[in-house]
């Protein structure tokens, strides 16, 4: 039985260490890393994840934004107003950063996942950018324009 338990346990672990997601086009990824202003009333926000066997979903107010996996990251813009990222494993929420955003600015969250240990922190772009320029661009979701 406790055989089975460990097979079990060890099952789930590989599961939330896939890594496959959905990549964006190469024209999408240089795009995003000229790191553009976002378009009139709008804010644009990053998050990355750098080294990372973990695959992480990330959601705006409980709208999905994209599945990041090792050295990704998404680009999406968002109407001024009061965020909560979250990171979420498996369909359980790991982090969570509040965030306000106001139109015309670039935000930058990275996102963390070790053993036990999720985060997302806000970074300077002095920090974000050379990160992100080593990632790719994941697949964009699209959205009908609804208030998030």
């Amino acid at each position: 039985m406790k055989r089975l338990s460990l097979l079990a346990s060890a099952a789930l672990a590989l599961a939330a260490c896939a890594t496959s997601v959905p990549m964006g086009t190469a024209s999408d990824d240089a795009a995003g890393k000229t790191f553009s202003p976002p378009s009139a009333g709008r804010a644009a926000l990053y998050v990355y994840q750098a080294q990372s066997n973990v695959v992480l979903d990330i959601t705006a107010n409980q709208r999905l934004l994209g599945t990041l996996g090792e050295f990704s990251y998404l680009r999406t813009e968002v109407p001024p107003g009061r965020y909560e990222l979250r990171a979420r494993v498996n369909n359980v929420d790991a982090a969570l950063l509040p965030l306000d955003v106001r139109a015309g600015e670039i935000r930058y969250v990275r996102a963390t996942a070790a053993p036990q240990t999720y985060t997302l922190r806000e970074e300077p772009a002095s920090v974000a950018q050379p990160a992100i320029l080593t990632a790719k661009r994941i697949s964009e979701i699209k959205f009908l324009e609804v208030p998030y």
